[in-house]
């Protein structure tokens, strides 16, 4: 079934008239052995906080595959979530964070391991490992009257949008591993999605995320084969 899927999205992907005649899609799983005959010079990950059992391998398996010099970045928002002010006591929003929290981490694929991205690629050998912090709001509560706070504010918008387009498909199954039924957790969705819709410029009710960009370079190696992978990704 996993097969035909991935072959499914290879077809899709390369169908497209729109792709450079340089350009090739692979579909495969990140926690499998990774097999690419050619290094790659910068390997990127982005909302990719839910996938691995182990994100500290499929970090180790992206520095094999890199050529020395390249580049491993990872993107993603730490969770849980924050509010800027305190949230309801009875905030339905709160408790789809705590639930879906407990969840992963009993389902092995634990929500909170952005926090050690950074310490991670640091252990498996990456070099000049940096971290930035950006703040990402959910929904348009932004109300600064300037052109950041239009920035931010449309931001916000995508940000709930993204959110409430994968909100189902994040939680039922996740929260199945806890002893929700279907029919409760779409009653949690339901309030959930009415809290994220009725935020407004100004409101009270502020979520956000620190989103963590973290990324670090696999060492230049010395010698001849050093030399060797470089001209190989050069030609």
């Amino acid at each position: 079934m996993r097969l035909s899927l991935y072959s499914h999205l290879r077809s899709q992907l390369t169908a497209s008239r729109s792709v450079p005649t340089n350009c090739t899609f692979e579909v495969d799983d990140a926690e499998d052995e990774w097999i690419y005959k050619t290094p790659f010079q910068y390997i990127h990950g982005r909302a990719i906080l839910s996938c691995f059992a182990s994100p500290k391998d499929v970090i180790q398996s992206a520095y094999d595959a890199l050529a020395p010099g390249g580049y491993l970045e990872f993107q993603d928002p730490v969770m849980p979530m924050k509010w800027v002010t305190p949230p309801p006591a009875d905030c339905a929003f709160v408790k789809w964070n705590q639930l879906s929290i407990e969840a992963s981490n009993i389902g092995g694929r634990a929500w909170n391991n952005v926090a050690h991205y950074a310490r991670w690629f640091r252990e498996v050998g990456f070099e000049e490992v940096t971290q930035e912090t950006f703040f990402l709001a959910n929904g348009p509560w932004p109300d600064e009257d300037s052109e950041q706070g239009n920035i931010m504010r449309m931001v916000g918008i995508w940000q709930r949008e993204n959110l409430l387009q994968g909100l189902e498909g994040m939680t039922v199954k996740n929260l199945a591993r806890i002893g929700w039924e279907p029919e409760e957790t779409q009653v949690l969705i339901a309030q959930v999605r009415e809290e994220l819709n009725a935020i407004t410029p100004g409101c009270s009710f502020r979520p956000y995320n620190d989103v963590v960009s973290v990324w670090g370079r696999k060492p230049l190696g010395k010698g001849k084969e050093a030399m060797e992978d470089m001209m190989d990704m050069s030609a």
